[in-house]
């Protein structure tokens, strides 16, 4: 499976059922339309560097602490959906450089602080 963001296509009972944990995404049902994000990371292991994929929610907070291995949901209830860049940025774990990248952006010419101050204005109003 390549790295991305899918969308969940069916929904299916909690990965880790614990009728005592609340707020733990694995121990959830799961449901239809969630989107979760599918990572290749780097597993150390004694003096072999080994690489595995897991996946997590697209949203999810505390990102390397909630992964689970790529197996836990079923491939076929996966589908592959076209990244956002706030997407692609939580799913590489990068998203404290966004604002680095919009200041790269506006230094290099492809787009001016005006067109940055209306976008965010939009996504503001839009949460809203």
């Amino acid at each position: 499976m390549e790295d991305g963001t899918y969308r969940i296509t069916r929904a299916f009972g909690p990965l880790k059922p614990d009728k005592r944990v609340k707020h733990d995404w694995r121990a959830l049902p799961i449901d239809e339309g969630e989107l979760f994000s599918v990572t290749t990371i780097r597993d150390w292991a004694g003096e072999h560097k080994h690489t595995r994929q897991v996946i997590r929610p697209a949203y999810c907070r505390w990102a390397s602490i909630q992964n689970m291995p790529i197996d836990a949901i079923p491939a076929d209830a996966l589908e592959r959906i076209e990244e956002t860049p706030e997407l692609w940025l939580r799913r590489t774990d990068n998203a404290n450089w966004a604002l680095e990248t919009l200041d790269e952006l506006v230094e290099s010419g492809v787009c001016t602080m005006d067109q940055v101050q209306r976008a965010f204005q939009r996504a503001y109003d839009k949460a809203r």
